[in-house]
Order: structure tokens, then C-alpha cells, then sequence
């Protein structure tokens, strides 16, 4: 429970150990979990969330999305969930969405973008009409990182009815998928895509990157 970071400075041996031994590793994932069910301060929270960044597997994950509730740890536990790897995590990150209190929606689909997580865009365009905004915003922006032809097909379809508060945010949503999609080759997609947003009613700066991408494909 210490206040400060030098309080748990002794940890980091510990972790030097982590590094070559699956069994350690395992024992401090567990433990770090323990520490975060039970309560510590809001340094310890982001210096374990941290940690889970580094050793951290599947197992995590609750505890994580728990710690996105808290302002001083939400950056790190965000941080971890995006960066340990596997499908396991993956895969428990979309299942947990449809269940999560709203500051905790919002930061998983940023994570899930991140990650540019193929399998989640179902989940995620289920968000597009979510009532609030700001949720509806991650999603699609979410959508946009991941650059799957599911993801485009999504929002294609949504930046057609979007509402006047979320057709900048959907416009820019598609443009970095165009630009995800000439990346993978799909320049198809690409044009579909900066046709639509150039079709739009939609300021000029957008229009006008709308174009650049779209000469590019």
C-alpha cells in the first residue's frame, strides 16, 4: 500500500527474475493481481499495471478493466491491456465489451484499435449507435484503426446516416481506414471509401484529404 514509488522499488528484483523464469513470472502476475483485487494506492496501481505490461497474460484482464476506473491508473491499465500479447486477451477483451460501465467501453475500444484487433468489429459497430457520443466516437474510431474490409463495410454505412455530431469523427474514421487499407493492398477499398467521404456533406479540409488519400489508391 505505499504512497510512494520508492516503496516498491524492492519489487523490481523480483522482475529481473521474470524475464528468464515462466514460474516466477506466473507467481508475480498472480500476486500483482492479488494486490490489485485487494486495494493499494494510486502509485502502486499504475506501477503494477505497469508490470502487467510486462509479464502479464489472459489472467489480467479483469483486474485491468477494473483499474480503468480509476483516473490515476487508467492511462497505464490501458497501456497493459495493450500490450500484452496472445489471442486469449483478444478474445476476452471483445466478450467483456457489451458488458462495461462506460468509461470502461470507451477505453477498450481504444484498445481494441490499438491493437487493430480483426474479430471485434462486430462488437464495435454494435457501438455506432450507442447513445452516448463519446462511446459511439471510440468505436468508430476503433474501426478506423483496425482497417478490416468488415471495418470499412461498417463504417461506410454508418457515415451515410450518421448524425451531424458524429460525421467529422465517422469521416475521419473512414479516411484512416482508406489510408489501413492502401497499406494492405486494397485500394478498392481504399477509393470506396474517400468516394464516400468526398459525397458527404463535410467541410473542405475533409474533403480534401478524402481526395489525396484516394489518389493514392
Amino acid at each position: 500500500r505505499g504512497s510512494a514509488r520508492g516503496d516498491l522499488l524492492p519489487l523490481d528484483r523480483a522482475f529481473a527474475a521474470c524475464e528468464v523464469d515462466a514460474a516466477t513470472r506466473q507467481h508475480c502476475e498472480t500476486r500483482l493481481i492479488s494486490l490489485l483485487e485487494r486495494g493499494v494506492s494510486a502509485v502502486a496501481r499504475e506501477y503494477i499495471c505497469s508490470r502487467l505490461a510486462m509479464i502479464g497474460s489472459e489472467q489480467s484482464v479483469h483486474a485491468l478493466l477494473a483499474s480503468l476506473d480509476e483516473p490515476q491508473s487508467a492511462d497505464a491499465a490501458m497501456t497493459a491491456l495493450q500490450a500484452i500479447p496472445g489471442p486469449a486477451i483478444s478474445k476476452a477483451l471483445v466478450s467483456t465489451l457489451p458488458k462495461l460501465a462506460r468509461n470502461q467501453t470507451i477505453a477498450v475500444a481504444r484498445v481494441l484499435g490499438a491493437r487493430r484487433q480483426k474479430g471485434s468489429e462486430r462488437s464495435l459497430t454494435r457501438l455506432l449507435r450507442h447513445s452516448d457520443p463519446a462511446i459511439a466516437a471510440a468505436a468508430l474510431a476503433a474501426l478506423g484503426a483496425i482497417g478490416s474490409d468488415q471495418a470499412a463495410k461498417a463504417l461506410r454505412a454508418f457515415l451515410r446516416v450518421a448524425p451531424e455530431s458524429l460525421r467529422i469523427p465517422a469521416a475521419d474514421a473512414c479516411l484512416v481506414c482508406a489510408q489501413r487499407s492502401l497499406v494492405s493492398g486494397n485500394n478498392r477499398s481504399a477509393r470506396a471509401l474517400c468516394q464516400l467521404v468526398q459525397a458527404q456533406p463535410l467541410p473542405a479540409f475533409v474533403k480534401t484529404a478524402a481526395q489525396r488519400i484516394g489518389a493514392s489508391a
